[in-house]
Formats: structure tokens, sequence, C-alpha cells
């Protein structure tokens, strides 16, 4: 750390305790699950990260400049180790300060080495199955990922894995503008079971396509393997007369309700938008179970299955050509929990103004066949009673939630779609800005400390 600062000499002539300072970068650190402090003392210390106090140790809480450490520190070449809350974590430069005491005038020595470590946050995988019947043995495929219109995964890991986890092919970054990573010319020696594996530390939608070789995402596919479906991931398809339907797997549960949504609008790959399709669902013995009502661009389907088996979803075309994105979720989301992490937060906020962002029918929680600004409203009043405004969480809109998003440093900054609900995005549009703080005030929920 830098030099100690400001010393105040006691009468002894020696000074009774030190200042510590230094400056870094949090925009260099990437995504992190926890930051450690590691520190060395001697006798007494206080810790502060930008202003807030993260570690005390033989030393007053109220003790002044003046003042001495509490006692002589046992041990005064061991560390002790402690967290640093992420949320204290500012967007570029943050201070990292320390105060270190005597205990007493007549101390002839001072210690001190204090470090931190960053712990990276492991990067999410998606995975899911297909298999390759013995008639597509030898036939080369193309697998092609695409993100959404505010997510690159380009910097992300595609993998194609065997029944043993053997990795037989990774993606590589498309030259495709419109794609992020591309296995190509992939060809299966032997029938039976594949995964394709997903890596990345990026948040966001996206969508994944397999095709038989030589054709793009542009072009109708003929027969390709089967996919089975996973919850929350997007797959991505098209039909048209030539190839007029798609069949899925779905390994579903007994009595876990599931919730199909299909979105036609070409916004993937730049597809025409006048295709209609419809969705069907059959189990194992070929008996249709459930049909979606009609053919609009966007569509839900939902249902209940009576057995643990692998159910048949179907997208058949009723008229027209293009692409589409299909995704399975449990149908979980009406109590808030979006991202099944077991529990409702700001975090949850979060996603859902990105699905909203992304028009996607992804979380409809008021049931009403769209995914918008009502959903919002029903997430915030009816499952965590509370409304615009209240960053923390705390059923209050105050002063407290004000000092908390100013003192993030996100308010109208030239840093895209950086802004989370904590951080003073209220009104979904992915920034903290005039408006936001408008939408929190006309909401009429202010209480004054």
């Amino acid at each position: 750390m830098n030099a100690p600062c400001c010393p105040l000499p006691t009468p002894t002539g020696k000074n009774s305790h030190f200042c510590f300072r230094q400056t870094f970068d949090a925009n260099q650190l990437g995504r992190v699950a926890e930051i450690l402090g590691r520190i060395k003392f001697d006798d007494g210390a206080a810790v502060y990260l930008n202003g807030t106090e993260v570690f005390r140790q033989n030393l007053a809480t109220d003790a002044g400049y003046r003042d001495f450490a509490l006692g002589n520190r046992s041990g005064e070449d061991a560390f002790d180790e402690f967290e640093i809350p992420l949320n204290l974590i500012r967007p570029g430069d943050n201070v990292i300060a320390a105060e270190v005491h005597q205990t007493s005038d007549t101390s002839s020595d001072v210690s001190f080495q204090l470090s931190l470590r960053a712990i990276a946050e492991l990067p999410e995988i998606d995975s899911y199955a297909f298999t390759i019947a013995a008639e597509q043995v030898n036939l080369p495929l193309d697998i092609f990922l695409t993100g959404s219109q505010d997510a690159s995964f380009a910097a992300s890991l595609l993998e194609v894995v065997d029944a043993n986890d053997n990795v037989l092919a990774v993606g590589q970054a498309s030259a495709d503008a419109e794609i992020d990573l591309a296995v190509l010319n992939w060809v299966p020696r032997l029938a039976g079971p594949y995964r394709i594996r997903f890596s990345t530390e990026r948040q966001g939608d996206y969508a994944i396509m397999v095709l038989p070789s030589g054709q793009s995402e542009h072009t109708i596919a003929d027969e390709a393997p089967a996919l089975s479906l996973v919850p929350n991931v997007l797959l991505l398809g098209a039909v048209s007369a030539e190839h007029p339907s798609d069949t899925y797997v779905l390994p579903a549960t007994a009595n876990q309700p599931v919730t199909l949504t299909l979105e036609t609008e070409g916004r993937w790959t730049g597809l025409s938008g006048d295709l209609a399709v419809q969705l069907l669902v059959s189990d194992s013995s070929g008996n249709l179970l459930a049909v979606s009502s009609g053919d609009d661009l966007q569509q839900t389907l939902r249902f209940t299955p009576t057995a643990t088996q692998a159910y048949s979803v179907e997208v058949v075309r009723q008229a027209g050509r293009g692409d589409y994105v299909l995704q399975w979720t449990d149908s979980i989301e009406t109590n808030g929990d979006l991202n099944q992490d077991g529990i409702v937060n700001a975090a949850d906020i979060d996603l859902l103004a990105v699905a909203i962002r992304n028009e996607s029918n992804r979380f409809d929680l008021n049931d009403d066949g769209v995914t918008n600004e009502v959903d919002r409203l029903f997430l915030l009043q009816q499952i965590l009673g509370t409304s615009f405004g209240d960053a923390n969480l705390d059923g209050l809109f105050n002063s407290t939630d004000l000092v908390m998003v100013f003192t993030a440093g996100e308010y109208e900054d030239a840093s895209p779609l950086n802004s989370t609900w904590s951080t003073g995005d209220w009104n979904g549009d992915g920034e903290f800005g005039t408006s936001d703080l408008v939408a929190a005030f006309q909401a009429g929920g202010y209480q004054a400390n």
C-alpha cells in the first residue's frame, strides 16, 4: 500500500498511529464471486473501502487519531482474513484505506501489510442433450449460437461432448455478425447420445441452432437431430413449406407444471416475420396432450405432465416461412424467483427488465400472455410488497435509497446499460437518470426519514 499519511506524534515524540491508502480500478477485476482481504498489523487496525468500515480489530470503535490500540496484539506476524461486501465496490476507481495504532507511546515498532484477492465467479454452464440416429452418422452438422440484441457471447465457450464428457468439437468466433459462435462441419462417428455445452461469464439471452452442414441460419433446415429442451435455454429453429415442422424432446417430471413459449418475430436472424406456427405436445405413446390456442407471433402453452417421461414437442408450420425461438420454463415464475436461486430480490427485477427490453415473453407473471410493465408492477407490488424507488428492498422509499443509488455513481454516466435496480434503474431501461427519479416520485411512495 502507499506510504503512511498524517501520523500524529505523542508527547514522547513517537507516532500514535499511521494511515495507509491505495486506489484500485474495479473495472479490471471482471466478474468476481468474492473479494477477500488479508492483513497483518501491530497492534490495532481498522480498514475502510470507499469510506465504509470493513475490518476492525484490537481498536475501539470510537478511537480517535491520538488513541492507542486496546492492548498488545499477540501473534503480530500472523495474518487475518476478512471479506469485502461486493456491493461496496464501485465501477472504476475505489479507495482502500487503513489506520494502524500503536499500543502505547513507548512502543518501539509498527508493522502493517494488507492485500486484496478477487476470486473469479465461475462461468455459467448450460448443457442439453441430443441423439444421433443410425442414419445420421457421418453426416456433418453445423451448430450456431447467437446472442440477443444486447448480449454478445463471442468470447464464451461452446462445446460438443459425448456421453463420457469427452470434448469432440469447440465453437469458434464467427465472421457472420449475426452469429457469435459456430461449430462447423462436425461429423458424428457413432449413433447415440451427445450434449451441447455452453460456458459463459456473460449475462443475457441466447439461442442455439443445429443444422446439416452447408445450410446457414437463413436457410430452412432439412432433418437434424431432435434436441432435448432444457429449462430456460432458448432454441432457434426455422420452418417452411419444404420443412413444415420441428420436433423436440421434453424430459418432464410428473405434476411439475411446464410452460412453453414461442416467438416468431424474426428478430434473431432477420428472417421474414410472416411465419405462423402451432405448438403440439404429445406423450411417449403419441397421444396429443396440449395444443396452443392460435398462431400468434408470441404464444404460450402450459400443461401439467401426469407422468415422468420424455414428451414430444412439435412446432408445426401453419403458413409462411421463417425462424422462431422456443423455450421451456418450469412454471414457477409466479413466485417471483425468476433466476431460480431460492430468493426473490433485485436480481429478479433486473432479469425481468431485460426480458421486457428484449420483447421476450419469458416471464409472464400475471398470465395475460405477454411480458411487459404490468408484470414489473406485479413483481414489485404483489410479490415484493414495495414500489419504485425502494433500491434496498426494505419496503420503504426514503433518503436511504437515494443515498445508496447516488453513491453507486451511475447517475447519467457514459456507460450504456450498466445500471440495475439497486443502483437506480427503476424504470427498467438499464440506465440511472432523471426518468427513474421521476418514476419513483410520481409513484407517490416516498417517505421522509
